[in-house]
């Protein structure tokens, strides 16, 4: 008789772990029951979302603006149809996403009452020097792309649990971040690049841009493209929309200053998209002087990380 009864909690303890397992799957009808919010995520102007994104963290707060907890879901979480179930109480919620919170990016100030704003930053020092590259941000909610736009974000998901049945909707997540990729060819040595004027953080909810600013500054790595060899690096960065005030410069191994050039200079005579997400770059020298253009390649990825 013992025998059969730990048989039976063992079957009861398996089929447990896959209900729980499946609810974050394809299919959503066999979690149990309490599970009463059905989350489906979507990228603005990407198809695949999870080519891009390996976490979400799904801020809640009451009606009011109290912030109650934090709901996170892991890379292995994420299936085939993206999304997120999670157990409320009946009531008036409201939500705020961030996706890919990987390490590089502190959260604070969210766990404050509605009158405080909370905001996400890298890390850096006391210098205002970035101690890490950024992580490749997404923030929900947004509103859907149209033809005429992207998504818009918005100060937060507003949501209502009804007494009885399931809650379900789709959460559009716009970029936080751009990346800027730098090439520079016709130097004998790997270059550092800085970057100076760069947003230091994005309010928590709405993702407005905060006026403090940081450097970020890395050191060059060989590269080749299409049989060429450069010095390059990437620098993800909390998006920005104005590219005034935001400098490049490029130094050698002592550090001295060999060219330095506005990002709105070096777009307007590359002729790169100033809305793009990927921003690629090219400094030549050659002969005194430095052409700067957009690479010759299609690509958002140099091929390498830092």
């Amino acid at each position: 008789m013992i025998g059969k009864n730990k048989v039976l909690r063992t079957a009861l303890l398996l089929l447990s772990a896959v209900s729980l397992a499946g609810c974050f799957k394809q299919d959503y009808s066999i979690c149990p029951p309490e599970r009463n919010v059905r989350l489906d995520f979507r990228l603005v102007g990407e198809e695949n979302f999870t080519r891009h994104v390996t976490s979400v963290d799904a801020y809640i707060y009451d009606a009011e603006g109290t912030y109650l907890r934090t709901e996170r879901l892991e890379e292995h979480h994420l299936g085939e149809h993206e999304g997120m179930y999670l157990t409320l109480d009946p009531g008036d919620y409201r939500m705020v996403f961030w996706a890919n919170l990987n390490g590089n990016t502190s959260v604070t100030g969210h766990e404050g009452d509605s009158g405080e704003v909370g905001h996400a930053d890298h890390r850096h020092n006391d210098d205002g020097v970035l101690t890490v590259n950024g992580d490749q941000l997404w923030y929900g909610p947004s509103t859907p792309p149209t033809r005429a736009t992207g998504g818009t974000p918005q100060e937060h998901y507003a949501l209502t649990i009804p007494e009885e049945g399931e809650y379900s909707d789709v959460i559009h997540f716009t970029h936080a971040h751009r990346s800027l990729e730098i090439y520079v060819k016709g130097l004998s040595d790997m270059p550092t690049v800085d970057i100076e004027g760069l947003p230091a953080g994005l309010q928590h909810k709405g993702m407005e841009v905060l006026t403090e600013t940081v450097i970020a500054s890395h050191k060059t790595s060989p590269v080749e493209k299409d049989g060429t060899g450069y010095a390059a690096t990437t620098f993800d960065t909390f998006y920005f929309k104005d590219i005034e005030g935001i400098e490049i410069v490029i130094r050698n191994d002592a550090e001295a200053e060999l060219y330095r050039m506005s990002l709105a200079d070096a777009i307007a005579q590359s002729e790169a998209d100033p809305d793009g997400r990927v921003i690629q770059l090219v400094f030549t020298f050659l002969n005194g002087n430095v052409e700067v253009t957009m690479p010759g390649w299609n690509s958002s990825n140099p091929g390498f990380e830092l």
